[in-house]
């Protein structure tokens, strides 16, 4: 990391003495939002999410980590720089990154790690503290049967390769280490408990002003913002639009040598890691030519079958292991932030 480091150097910029405020997920609870529409407003502003490469911002994850290194990768992204400004906010949703796409998809990110882990959470969370002591902590949490639903949906519409069925999903958070309860906790016990906001998505349907101010509350200074109208990076919440794409990528997945592309990471041709060709090249045309081929005529069928306004649902059956583990994550998470969760529907 060292050339990065230097690269980064060149764009210096003074974060020391700043509030550190760092915004760390979860994942499908409003993140896209936040980063495109509300965070580029801010002064002294770093969306890691979208402005820095993937192997940059996965050096919170290495063994040999530096925090000054890190450091350097944060203030190098730094946008919107103002002197006068009195914090810095990093927005990575992936900072709390304990479950994600299932394990083989990883092989074109060139990311074969397991996606289920503890000590991977355990990591990030020990590097980010020894890079920013004394952040602020921004976490927005999304009551959970919604949230696997639109894990399920994105994942299968905007994957080739994902085929995970929702009870698949389900049985994966439940061994997950996603628990709101652990991630909380864990960033209230590293951080300091005052130092940790906890946010509930379902406050940015009930009113959007507000959930921003919650979001923002640790920033020093006001802000003019112009709230997005619109939904970004929604899933769609139709059988029709979702089914059908589960079966092409089944087919993709058949179609797929994922144990030859996991021996042939380590190549490049022309600087390019030889999976991503393989992806490029041949994948995801043929997913493309499948979706215009078939594409028609699965939503025809799935809409006879379902009905066309039909949404994807968690069924009890998908529900049955899973909710006890979801109730009681959700009880200790109401004693250690005293949030008002049965208002937004969560089980407890």
């Amino acid at each position: 990391m060292t050339s990065a480091m230097a690269r980064h150097d060149a764009h210096r910029f003074d974060i020391d003495g700043r509030q550190i405020i760092l915004h760390v997920g979860y994942k499908k609870c409003a993140s896209t939002f936040l980063q495109k529409g509300i965070f580029p407003h801010l002064c002294n502003v770093c969306d890691l999410a979208h402005d820095v490469p993937l192997r940059e911002r996965h050096y919170i994850m290495e063994e040999s980590f530096d925090p000054e290194v890190f450091r350097g990768i944060v203030r190098g992204a730094v946008r919107n720089r103002d002197d006068d400004c009195g914090h810095v906010f990093v927005s990575w949703e992936d900072f709390v990154q304990t479950f994600d796409y299932p394990h083989r998809t990883g092989v074109f990110k060139g990311d074969s790690r397991n996606s289920l882990s503890e000590n991977r959470f355990r990591k990030i969370l020990t590097n980010l503290h020894a890079a920013f002591p004394a952040a602020k902590i921004v976490i927005i949490i999304r009551e959970q049967r919604d949230l696997l639903l639109s894990y399920f949906r994105f994942h299968i519409q905007a994957s080739n390769w994902n085929t995970e069925s929702i009870a698949g999903l389900c049985r994966r958070y439940e061994a997950s280490f996603s628990h709101y309860d652990r991630c909380v906790r864990s960033y209230a016990d590293t951080f300091g408990r005052e130092n940790v906001r906890v946010v509930p998505y379902e406050l940015l349907k009930e009113d959007r002003e507000r959930f921003i101010e919650e979001v923002l509350s640790f920033t020093k200074g006001k802000y003019t913002l112009s709230i997005p109208e619109k939904r970004i990076n929604a899933s769609s919440k139709y059988i029709v639009d979702t089914y059908p794409k589960m079966i092409i990528n089944r087919i993709v997945n058949a179609l797929t040598p994922f144990d030859l592309l996991l021996k042939t990471e380590g190549i490049t041709i022309g600087g390019r890691p030889f999976p991503r060709i393989v992806r490029n090249v041949v994948l995801d045309p043929l997913a493309w030519c499948l979706n215009v081929s078939l594409g028609a005529a699965l939503r025809r069928y799935y809409a006879g079958r379902y009905g066309p306004e039909a949404v994807c649902a968690i069924s009890g059956e998908d529900l049955k292991s899973v909710a006890p583990v979801i109730r009681e994550s959700n009880r200790r998470l109401k004693e250690l932030t005293g949030l008002d969760l049965s208002r937004y529907g969560y089980l407890l």
